[in-house]
């Protein structure tokens, strides 16, 4: 019999005559893994939305019909406290739009009648001094509106620098404590088998024998555990975030590519904590076997 039929037999026959303990481990794993994915996909959707949010708190200035966007959007970059300004004809600003008048297609047409003029959108070098570069712009010929929205831009970049600072480092955190509580699940699967560990090695068993079973075992739990946290994601996607995204597609889209990619890294992710979880308790137990 080759060792990997013999792994496989022995793993299977472990896991079912424990099925208790290796139940338990399973939901601790799904549980865990499941709540990473959730917060995954949630930081995804808020940076999203803070994007949005942030394109809309940019200045805009609004160019009279006669003269050349063009020509002022090249003249505003030449200089230092512009970092960038592009054009943004009536017809983009109006798509942009679109998205706020679900079901009141007939106000949306309404706008669209009208002559909705071009704009440049301007983001500055140094945003503390926008309220002052403000009152710049607003000498500019050919410039017939600046729109900004002080309070709001600010609250917006306070909220960016936040979610920066704590996204990332919550769901690293997070991560972590689903690392711990995978390994525990898995050691106290296998905690139980020690008289086992004991009968097979007084029966000549090889020590990589032994721990490749267990090792497979761990593998073999966090792939179960990774599986179902795919499950509960995808019922999660499609009764909450689905629904949110055909509310507010316009502030955030959850691509497919990028839920596939999470429930695939739940899969790898449970298999490499749970093959973890089986080395550390098998060097254990053997060591005190």
């Amino acid at each position: 019999m080759s060792i990997v039929k013999y792994y496989a037999r022995d793993s299977a026959a472990g896991l079912i005559r424990n099925a208790g303990a290796s139940a338990a481990a399973v939901l601790l794993i799904l549980i865990s893994l499941s709540v990473t994915g959730a917060a995954y996909l949630f930081k995804s959707g808020v940076d999203d939305t803070l994007r949005y949010l942030d394109s809309q708190a940019r200045i805009k200035l609004f160019v009279e019909p006669s003269a050349d966007a063009g020509e002022i959007a090249a003249l505003l970059e030449s200089k230092a406290f512009v970092r960038s300004a592009e054009v943004e004809t009536g017809e983009q600003t109006l798509s942009k739009l679109k998205g706020l008048f679900a079901g009141k297609e007939h106000l949306f047409e309404a706008f669209r009648e009208g002559d909705f003029p071009d704009a440049i959108v301007v983001d500055f070098a140094d945003q503390s001094q926008a309220a002052l570069a403000v009152e710049e712009l607003e000498r500019v010929p050919g410039i017939a509106d600046v729109i900004y929205a002080q309070r709001f831009a600010e609250s917006v970049q306070i909220w960016s620098e936040a979610a920066k600072r704590y996204g990332g480092g919550g769901l690293a955190i997070m991560a972590a404590v689903t690392c711990l509580t995978v390994n525990i699940a898995v050691n106290l699967s296998l905690y139980r088998r020690q008289q086992e560990i004991r009968v097979k090695l007084l029966l000549g068993a090889k020590e990589s024998h032994v721990r490749g079973q267990f090792w497979l075992e761990g593998a073999i739990l966090g792939v179960l555990g990774g599986l179902l946290s795919c499950l509960a994601i995808y019922f999660l996607y499609n009764l909450v975030l689905y629904r949110i995204q055909l509310q507010f597609s316009y502030v955030f889209t959850l691509r497919a590519s990028l839920l596939y990619a999470t429930m695939t890294g739940l899969v790898l992710g449970g298999a490499c904590i749970g093959l973890a979880g089986g080395y550390f308790s098998t060097r254990r137990l053997i060591k005190h076997a």
